[in-house]
């Protein structure tokens, strides 16, 4: 066993050769925004404090790792290695194709331990990250890892209780000073949303491999937050284990910027994560997928029983096919799959590479092929955990596109490994990957370009489960800037009977969702989602004002800027694909008129085509127009309303419409 305390990993710290009793460790990111200062206490406990732009952020909080069966170590600095880098990472997924990757770094190597500690810690200018990394000459086990972040209960802060570790990661929000929004000692989610000092701050992870993912916690009299690992399961005092060789702990990661939009447009989560292998990923695709489970199967007039059976299937690919939706998803009931035997697994056979009687798997594949829509299957992990190789190879053959993977509820480093697992051999029988019940993502897109997408949020499947309260407005227009951080977020997008919030009521068939059209229309340019639903009936959609604007908005982007917002109250974001941009706003519960200068467009005259509310939540008014570079738009949003519109350049001798 490592020789590591039970406490605080004592660090002591010297630079090269000298003295023990070393002066401070700054990074400073290469535009000297950011900046990260280590230090220590006189009983040697490393703690770290982060500034951006000269203002405070987070305060000096301890940083350590608590081993377990270990005594006292007193370890000093070897050296410390400074690099920087400066380059372009492209061939991404999801807000942005490419990203500018610059950043300064200190690898602080420690001796007297077998294990060549190493703290890590990089500077950009829209964030800082730390991680420990680490050779062992035996087994370990870690208790815990001491992750501070220091600020005062004064703070403002946007909070998600989890309840537990064992959860979904489905919370509603909490706003206010930290001493008021988040309960003494309750788990918090990650990300969280906190301001000081005009600074906006997000707390996230990044590169959870191998590792227990990470809670926050405000303990009354300790400053600002302490991180939480998920202990293993059945070992309550044990959170990681590891063996002999190389291993690193996932990124701290605190994003940075002097409004919350910066924020949404950072992509630090995803490039804090390695690269993919050098396998072809060509195959990967993005799109849109049909999902009768959130409608219950509603579609009246067709003719048949609408349910887990052949002329259902076949008629939803139909219709997708007929509107340009790629993709039809076999799912289920609440309690049936469409696999044989139950939803929640009960000892009864459950073979996924077979249809439910009922289904005519062959005739489904077939009718797919001629219509041009590819096949995605849901499964509960539990399931596939026992199959998972017979059953990808048969959905490989079968040609299924991929698969969503549910009720993992944990994020220990067991179940961490399950994930890597599913999305390694997914990705070696050319299947892409949503999980949902599950965890934030924490970037792994990066590293696994097949899994598209994560639930981790309370989104419209809440509108289906009596005496909750739904996917409120502002829960929805809060989550751009809290869950939306760690990147794509599955809400069961494509609500089309909308209604006002005060007119809403909880039902699970056909269930209706607060808000406007344009609201809806939205949803798909606001949040960041590979694999979004359209998830309502058939019936909503036929003829319906707007539907089109679905089937043609794009599901990943070149550039993502944030034109406006405020957590909570309303969000307006522009994304590009190629030469043209959407842009799509959500409000509260109240009506809003939003100014936005369109800066972005290049010089020239640009045609817009949208989706404005009416004073009838489930209509839209189609609007077009012309605009130019700089322009002063104003984005007029009834209560719990939106706005929705595509912008491409106008051809020159095309006549104003």
């Amino acid at each position: 066993m490592p020789t590591f305390s039970r406490a605080f990993l004592s660090v002591i710290l010297a630079v090269c050769c000298a003295s023990p009793v070393a002066a401070a460790v700054v990074v400073t990111s290469p535009g000297g925004r950011a900046a990260v200062t280590m230090t220590l206490s006189p009983v040697g406990v490393a703690r770290w404090s982060v500034s951006w732009r000269g203002k405070s952020v987070l305060d000096r909080a301890p940083i350590g790792l608590r081993f377990a069966d270990s005594g006292p170590s007193a370890l000093a600095i070897a050296r410390i290695t400074r690099r920087s880098h400066d380059g372009v990472v492209t061939g991404l997924l999801g807000k942005a194709s490419t990203a500018h990757e610059r950043y300064n770094e200190a690898a602080v190597a420690f001796s007297g331990s077998p294990d060549s500690l190493e703290l890590v810690i990089r500077a950009y200018d829209d964030g800082v990250a730390y991680r420990w990394q680490f050779r062992t000459a035996g087994t370990f086990a870690i208790q815990a890892e001491d992750a501070g972040f220091g600020m005062p209960a004064t703070a403002s802060a946007w909070v998600g209780p989890a309840g537990g570790f064992v959860s979904s990661h489905e919370p509603y929000y909490s706003a206010g000073p930290l001493a008021q929004a988040a309960p003494d000692g309750a788990l918090l989610t990650l990300p969280l949303l906190a301001r000081r000092n005009g600074v906006w701050v997000g707390i996230a992870e990044a590169a959870v491999h191998d590792w227990a993912g990470l809670y926050l916690v405000r303990n009354t009299g300790l400053p600002g937050l302490s991180g939480r690992l998920s202990p293993r399961p059945g070992q309550p005092d044990v959170a990681v284990t590891g063996g002999a060789g190389p291993h690193v702990s996932p990124w701290r990661v605190v994003m940075l910027g002097d409004a919350p939009g910066r924020l949404i447009e950072s992509s630090l989560v995803t490039l804090l994560n390695p690269p993919p292998d050098g396998r072809d990923w060509s195959w990967v695709r993005p799109g849109k997928t049909s999902f009768p489970w959130w409608n219950d199967y509603v579609w009246p007039g067709q003719g048949f029983a609408p349910g887990l059976n052949t002329a259902t299937m076949d008629a939803y690919i139909d219709f997708d096919g007929d509107h340009g939706i790629p993709f039809h998803t076999l799912d289920g009931f609440m309690d049936q799959a469409w696999y044989p035997g139950p939803i929640q697994p009960d000892g009864t056979v459950q073979d996924l590479t077979r249809a439910r009687a009922g289904i005519d798997m062959d005739e489904i594949l077939a009718r797919a092929r001629r219509r041009g829509v590819a096949l995605r299957v849901w499964c509960h992990w539990q399931v596939l955990r026992g199959q998972m190789d017979t059953a990808f190879d048969r959905w490989e053959k079968w040609g299924v596109a991929g698969v969503m993977v549910d009720f993992m509820d944990r994020n220990d480093q067991d179940m961490i490994a399950s994930t890597d697992e599913i999305a390694r051999k997914a990705a070696d029988h050319h299947l892409t990957v949503v999980f949902h019940g599950t965890s934030e993502p924490t970037g792994e897109s990066r590293t696994w370009p097949n899994v598209l997408s994560r639930e981790a949020v309370r989104g419209s499947e809440y509108d289906k489960f009596d005496g909750n309260p739904g996917s409120t407005p502002a829960h929805e227009v809060t989550i751009p800037f809290t869950r939306m951080l760690a990147g794509p977020m599955d809400t069961h997008e494509g609500g089309f009977d909308a209604v006002s919030p005060a007119a809403f009521h909880n039902r699970n068939t056909a269930p209706q969702v607060m808000g406007t059209r344009a609201r809806a229309l939205a949803t798909y340019i606001v949040q960041e989602n590979e694999l979004p639903m359209v998830a309502d009936t058939p019936a909503h959609y036929d003829g319906a004002t707007g539907f089109d604007f679905v089937a043609r908005t794009p599901e990943t982007w070149d550039e993502t800027r944030v034109l406006a917002g405020a957590p909570g109250r309303y969000v307006v974001i522009a994304r590009r694909r190629g030469a043209s941009w959407w842009l799509g706003a959500m409000t509260d519960g109240h009506a809003r008129t939003v100014p936005v200068r369109l800066a972005l467009l290049h010089a020239g005259t640009w045609h817009l085509d949208g989706y404005a509310d009416t004073r009838l939540p489930n209509q839209a008014r189609h609007v077009t127009a012309r605009v130019q570079q700089g322009q002063r738009l104003l984005i007029r949003m009834a209560e719990a309303g939106g706005y929705a519109a595509h912008l491409s350049p106008a051809r020159q001798n095309e006549a104003i419409r």
